[in-house]
């Protein structure tokens, strides 16, 4: 992929929320600070983090080499069932805030999606919303 490191920008992504100090309202508003921000791939390994918390996955890369290159990324904003979905919820709007649109380099973040209020069986029922970012650069 010519032009888009896809690995470095991920690491942004992440640190944004994880350690940056643009992330400091997430994480005050989080169960366990910065360690509940987590790669979504721990999630598989570990039990999770103290609730709400949030966990980064990577998408697709839509364009081609010589178009706009659109990697996408998805926070999973979870929460306990007794919590409802008010911690969710109040989270999204100082997610929107950590990512101004040149909060990562080379290029231009914006929150393009948020998702429908669910459950996840495969966390026991624990609610869960998306945020999905979309970064635009050229390739």
């Amino acid at each position: 992929m010519a032009g888009v490191d896809v690995q470095a920008r991920t690491a942004d992504v992440f640190a944004r929320l994880k350690s940056h100090s643009a992330g400091t309202a997430v994480r005050a508003a989080l169960g366990n600070g910065a360690n509940s921000v987590i790669p979504a791939e721990d999630l598989k390994a570990k039990p999770p983090p103290a609730t709400p918390f949030l966990a980064l996955r990577g998408g697709p890369v839509a364009g081609a080499g010589i178009e706009m290159r659109i990697p996408i990324w998805t926070w999973y904003l979870y929460d306990d069932v007794q919590a409802g979905y008010w911690r969710v919820n109040g989270l999204i709007p100082l997610i929107e805030q950590a990512y101004p649109p040149q909060a990562v380099p080379y290029g231009r973040i914006q929150v393009v999606a948020i998702g429908g209020e669910t459950s996840d069986p495969a966390l026991n029922g624990l609610l869960v919303r998306t945020v999905q970012l979309a970064y635009y650069t050229r390739g």
